[in-house]
């Protein structure tokens, strides 16, 4: 019994084995032959690129690429242009690559010594033609037609060679372009960070209930705001807004030097937003922007720029942005290094009080707290100066307001020499009082905030703690 268990085992693990074998016999004959990459070969190679490249095709003008000027060492196209559009910008990295790349073609296989029908493969009549100049090293023109099956190739023939070769997609490609294809879609210059500009207005109907926003670089380099009031930006949402007018790339060409019906009937003779940048006394720009339509889509026209312009407006902080959103949304912001002294006048009650507060660094940079020359806690000191310096602009009153004496006002007096007042008034808005930084102007502010500051100076004068904000 034992025997016959044995003979079965070896039995069943050679038909194991067999069957395995088998298998892998079977699967080995299934897999496809393994091909390497076809080998290029070139149909002509020059040493130098073409002087010119003439671009013909159906559906689309003719247009020449030119060669300008040729780099001897590394033998490349430095500077090129489009015969008859150098008035519209132009891609030259564009221009010059293809320019440089056209010193060969190259292709994959001959598809047929001579083919009996042309038009079965695109080529009669051509999708396209291709003259390359090479001056005294002769002429080549190419003709090219329709792509292969499976995309693996374009057919494409020599004039005056009967034989049809199959090119890759890529050594073609840049030939059936437009020359709008060829058209810089750099709308705004790119510039670094920080950034560098002397002033940049916003404007447009967007904007009507508040008028331009006008954007100017200080003496230090900083950005304020000038119109529609004088006021520091805000240092987390300004800069990206700014930033966005810069490196604007358009998505397309809509039109090549629209006419003035043209740019009237997007809207442009009263644009939804227009930006205007001065860089420096050499270089400025304006571009006007359409409104934009369900799908974030707007028309952009740079005044002087021949093109109309395709963009999306996915970054463009600055189109609707409004100027609350730029300006700091506190009154103002001094550090307390920067003050030589704070005069706070009030009316409690009857009465009318003036507080003076004085500021001393000594060679160390430390700073000293005095109010009528005694000593003052710095860290209660500096808990007071945050509610003071806390004064928020809510919201941009009607000014044909007038208003009438302040009932507190606090003059900074900076080591610079330079003095910023902000000034309180009544309102008929419940819960509400205007503010107004030096002669600016009027916008509203919770009342709160005054009770908070008037208790808050009695407690520092007392050496009572101030509560932090």
């Amino acid at each position: 019994m034992k025997k016959k268990m044995l003979a079965i085992g070896a039995m069943c693990a050679l038909l194991l084995v067999f069957s395995m074998g088998f298998f892998m016999l079977r699967e080995e004959d299934a897999l496809p032959a393994q091909e390497g990459p076809r080998e290029l070969q070139h149909l002509f190679q020059y040493e130098q690129p073409p002087l010119s490249i003439l671009l013909e095709g159906e559906g689309r003008d003719p247009f020449t690429l030119v060669r300008l000027e040729l780099d001897p060492q590394r033998n490349i196209v430095t500077d090129s242009t489009i015969a008859g559009k150098e008035h519209l910008p132009l891609d030259t990295a564009r221009i010059n690559g293809v320019l440089s790349a056209s010193r060969n073609l190259a292709f994959l296989e001959v598809v047929h010594e001579s083919a009996p029908d042309y038009s079965a493969f695109g080529l009669d009549p051509p999708r396209g033609r291709v003259t390359l100049d090479f001056g005294e090293s002769g002429i080549r023109t190419i003709l090219i037609g329709d792509v292969a099956p499976g995309n693996i190739g374009v057919y494409v023939r020599l004039e005056n060679d009967p034989a049809i070769y199959l090119c890759p997609v890529y050594t073609v490609d840049n030939f059936l372009l437009s020359y709008l294809d060829y058209l810089n879609m750099s709308v705004t210059p790119l510039t670094g960070w920080p950034m560098e500009f002397y002033s940049m207005t916003l404007g447009g109907r967007v904007r009507e209930s508040s008028g331009e926003i006008v954007i100017v670089a200080g003496n230090d380099g900083d950005f304020h705001m000038e119109l529609p009031v004088r006021h520091e930006l805000d240092p987390l949402t300004a800069p990206g807004v700014l930033y966005s007018v810069f490196g604007i790339n358009a998505a397309g060409i809509a039109a090549v030097q629209p006419s003035t019906d043209d740019l009237a009937s997007l809207g442009f003779d009263d644009p939804w937003s227009v930006v205007t940048v001065v860089v420096n006394d050499q270089e400025s720009f304006t571009i006007y922007a359409s409104e934009p339509d369900a799908g974030g889509m707007i028309f952009l026209y740079r005044e002087r720029i021949q093109l109309l312009y395709i963009a999306v407006t996915h970054d463009m902080h600055w189109l609707d942005a409004q100027f609350h959103e730029l300006m700091l949304p506190f009154a103002t912001s001094p550090s307390l290094e920067e003050l030589e002294g704070i005069n706070v006048s009030f009316i409690e009650g009857w009465d009318s009080h003036i507080v003076s507060f004085n500021f001393e660094l000594d060679d160390e940079g430390n700073i000293s707290a005095f109010q009528a020359d005694r000593l003052l806690d710095l860290d209660n000191f500096r808990r007071f100066f945050t509610t003071l310096t806390s004064a928020t602009l809510e919201y941009l009153e009607d000014q044909s307001r007038q208003p009438e004496s302040p009932v507190m006002s606090f003059l900074y007096r900076y080591r610079s020499g330079q003095e910023r007042t902000v000034s309180f008034y009544t309102s008929d808005i419940p819960l509400r009082h205007f503010i107004r930084v030096d002669e600016g102007r009027l916008f509203l502010t919770p009342s709160f905030y005054i009770d908070r500051v008037i208790g808050d100076i009695w407690k520092v004068i007392a050496d009572e703690h101030v509560d932090a904000l």
